[in-house]
């Protein structure tokens, strides 16, 4: 058994299963995304060698009959499927319950047939199914972090490493948002990933009272300050190293810093399908 959703922009939210109103016909696209790969040819050599590879946008199409009143339910539809804007899909089955940000392309109904069939069809420029938001606190006795994780955890060190096992259950590499709150004036900060060896330091002054943000995620990169005026200051031009992602399973995360703060991580957990 599984449900489906749709959340408008005004956080409206309809279930199209268990619903009198609709049967869901088929949802195309919720499977593994196609993939581009990119290769180039030697003249007068067999075969080709692989120059790089990345996921093409998904394409969702969902098929609905509309029972009676079909007119009404018809219409109600329009609400939550408007042509060239966004809508948030959900999915949820015994093993997983995800969502993706969709943009619907096309809405056809066969008006005339003595059944009416509604045909939606919707582009997710970012691929990948989300895991729910959820959160997990830090064991005083094992410092394992269960993700997506967002709870503050104190990291007092004057040029130590901090470490901590991070766990990813996606399918697929992520970024993460790392939130370093200062409790005293520090600089020097680093963050890596012993399992990946990717690293990066952010070499500049936080003052007490303010906090560090560095986010990984694909599309979303930054690197700023929250002022204690409260305004936002970029520091990406201190920034030098890799963009630390999380692979799937098991991740050790090291976190260096002068000075005492307190560290916020949050991920989400990225699924290829259902």
């Amino acid at each position: 058994m599984y449900s489906f959703f749709v959340e408008n922009k005004k956080g409206e939210v309809l279930e199209l299963t268990h619903n009198d109103n609709y049967a869901v016909v088929e949802i195309d696209g919720l499977a593994p995304g196609e993939a581009v790969i990119n290769t180039s040819h030697d003249v007068g050599a067999d075969g080709s060698v692989f120059n790089s590879s990345y996921h093409s946008d998904r394409t969702i199409t969902l098929t609905l009959a509309i029972n009676y009143p079909a007119e009404a339910n018809r219409i109600d539809l329009y609400k939550y499927f408007q042509p060239k804007s966004s809508c948030r899909l959900r999915y949820k089955n015994s093993r997983r319950d995800v969502w993706i940000e969709a943009y619907v392309s096309r809405f056809n109904v066969s008006f005339f047939e003595k059944k009416q069939v509604a045909q939606i069809v919707m582009t997710c420029p970012k691929p990948y199914f989300n895991g729910q938001e959820k959160e997990a606190e830090m064991s005083k006795s094992h410092a394992l972090f269960q993700f997506p994780f967002e709870a503050p955890t104190e990291f007092s060190t004057l040029e130590r490493n901090i470490g901590v096992s991070m766990l990813n259950r996606g399918d697929v590499y992520t970024g993460a948002v790392f939130t370093i709150y200062a409790q005293t004036d520090i600089n020097h900060i680093g963050i890596s990933n012993e399992m990946t060896g990717q690293a990066f330091i952010v070499d500049t002054i936080v003052r007490a009272g303010e906090s560090l943000v560095v986010n990984t995620n694909q599309k979303e990169k930054s690197v700023y300050i929250n002022k204690s005026d409260g305004t936002v200051e970029s520091v990406a031009g201190y920034f030098s190293g890799d963009w630390v992602t999380l692979q799937p399973g098991l991740n050790e995360i090291t976190l260096t810093v002068a000075g005492s703060a307190l560290a916020e991580v949050a991920i989400v957990e990225k699924y290829e399908g259902v």
